[in-house]
């Protein structure tokens, strides 16, 4: 468990609130290890940003690995907060890859709910799909391909 405040130097009144808390369920059917983590951030309005409101948002997310035969790992992991001012998600997260002694690969794909305050809509490029491979003798490389 996590958490974290922010108070006006001056009054003394909240401008950041922000919790966390995770769990390990260690072994759980054929996960090796199955770790669950929940929050809350909360930010009041910001007088330097005029069209933002605050934020009250909760998160969520899971993740998981398997040992494989071969001695590599498979995981896998998923997250998200939702906005819960404007009832809606901001932000997902999914992940799943594969790792052993001399490579890594994953594959990531984000997509956040960001809109435009002005005309409402969503902003372009929204949507993020990552992948990334890693030679541990040489060095790592990532490709964007949305």
């Amino acid at each position: 468990v996590m958490g974290r405040t922010r108070l006006d130097s001056q009054n003394g009144r909240l401008r950041m609130a922000d919790a966390t808390a995770s769990v390990s369920l260690g072994r759980v059917g054929p996960l090796d290890n199955l770790s669950l983590v929940g929050g809350y951030l909360y930010t009041p309005r910001l007088p330097y940003f005029p069209t933002e409101a605050g934020r009250s948002e909760v998160s969520f997310g899971v993740s998981g690995h398997v040992r494989s035969a071969g001695g590599g790992v498979w995981r896998a992991n998923a997250f998200a907060r939702y906005d819960l001012r404007n009832d809606r998600p901001s932000l997902v997260i999914a992940t799943a890859g594969y790792e052993d002694e001399c490579f890594i690969f994953e594959a990531r794909l984000q997509r956040r709910f960001a809109v435009d305050p002005t005309t409402n809509q969503e902003y372009r490029g929204n949507t993020v799909l990552l992948f990334r491979i890693g030679l541990k003798t040489v060095g790592e490389y990532g490709l964007r391909a949305i």
